[in-house]
C-alpha cells in the first residue's frame, strides 16, 4: 500500500512488492481515496527503525507502518499545505446555508 496526496484527494494506492527501502513498488491500482476535506489529519511518529502513521478520516483513525527513509513526514506536510488551501466544508449537521439570503423573492 501507499499513500499520494493530491490538492483534493488522498489517495491510498495498491502496489507490487517493493525490493527495498520502498523502491520499486510499482502502482497497480487505486485501492481508495477521500477528499482533502474529510481528512482530519496525519500524524507521524517515529518508532526505532520505523514510522508509525495515523491517518484520520471523518473522525475514524487508520494506523499504518512504513520504513523510516519512506517520507511520510513529506506527506504530512503536503498535507497540511493542501488542507490549507482546500475550500472550508460546513459539517455535517451544520446550518443549512441560505442562498438567497439578501435577496428580494
Amino acid at each position: 500500500m501507499a499513500l499520494a496526496i493530491t490538492q483534493d484527494r488522498l489517495l491510498s494506492l495498491s502496489i507490487g512488492s517493493p525490493i527495498g527501502m520502498g523502491i520499486g513498488g510499482e502502482v497497480k491500482d487505486l485501492a481508495g481515496a477521500a477528499p482533502v476535506e474529510e481528512v482530519d489529519s496525519i500524524d507521524v511518529r517515529r518508532l526505532g527503525l520505523a514510522q508509525v502513521i495515523t491517518v484520520t478520516v471523518r473522525g475514524v483513525p487508520f494506523t499504518l507502518e512504513a520504513n523510516a527513509k519512506a517520507g511520510a513526514k513529506s506527506l504530512a506536510a503536503a498535507f497540511e499545505n493542501a488542507k490549507s488551501l482546500s475550500p472550508s466544508v460546513s459539517p455535517p449537521g451544520g446550518e443549512p446555508v441560505n442562498h438567497t439570503r439578501g435577496r428580494t423573492p
